[in-house]
């Protein structure tokens, strides 16, 4: 259960990776920033809070969330790694 847990939580992360590059992408070729936000579409993992951001703002969160699944990824792996050592 918990490695199927820690494999959801790897593709999440995967994915979080994937939209901070394109983001990153989107600012660097002069996407709109600051001045005119963007509506977002609902991401996998649930409504926004706000329903328009910027993409440097989009960045922002999804470096959070990112940091969020690791830091679950690190606790899954130190749980399964006690679980061995019980065995």
């Amino acid at each position: 259960m918990l490695s199927s847990y820690l494999e959801q939580l790897k593709d999440e992360q995967e994915s979080v990776n994937k939209r901070i590059e394109e983001l990153k992408k989107m600012i660097e070729e002069g996407a709109r920033t600051g001045t005119s936000p963007t509506t977002v579409s609902i991401p996998f993992w649930g409504p926004m809070q706000y329903g328009i951001q910027t993409p440097e703002q989009e960045k922002t969160m999804l470096e959070q969330h990112a940091k969020a699944l690791e830091d679950q990824i690190e606790a899954v792996k130190k749980r399964l790694e006690e679980l061995r050592k019980e065995d």
